[in-house]
């Protein structure tokens, strides 16, 4: 997906709600939380517009109602958000996925509408 980003040549923020720390029950937390950090940042080092949000909420903990409007800030002005399925089978990526759609477009536009409109940038929710 970087390479599809970097040819788009607009803003791409990334708000990562969770540094994955309980992904891997056996590992503390933080052996598994800062190689995703690191990745992250070189994966979009070949970006030439970037901006990382880093909300860090706990893993497995993520809750719709709280994600909710911290998204409508950081959705504002942007034409599109790809975020992970309402249905996927991590409650996580369920709550971000529903918060995603809560926030819903501004402008009316319906979901699966992934069009640029100018210049205003992507959104990418993990």
């Amino acid at each position: 997906m970087g390479g599809l980003l970097a040819m788009l040549d607009v803003l791409v923020r990334l708000v990562a709600v969770t540094d994955g720390e309980g992904s891997h029950p056996h590992l503390p937390g933080r052996r598994v939380a800062a190689p995703r950090r690191a990745e992250t940042a070189a994966a979009l080092a070949h970006l030439a517009d970037r901006e990382i949000y880093r909300l860090g909420m706990p893993n497995a903990g993520v809750r719709e109602r709280t994600l909710t409007p911290v998204l409508e800030d950081l959705l504002r002005g942007f034409d599109v958000c790809l975020a992970p399925w309402e249905h996927d089978a991590h409650r996580d990526h369920q709550a971000a996925g529903h918060a995603a759609l809560a926030t819903g477009p501004a402008d009316g536009r319906h979901r699966g509408d992934a069009r640029l409109h100018g210049r205003q940038g992507l959104v990418v929710l993990c």
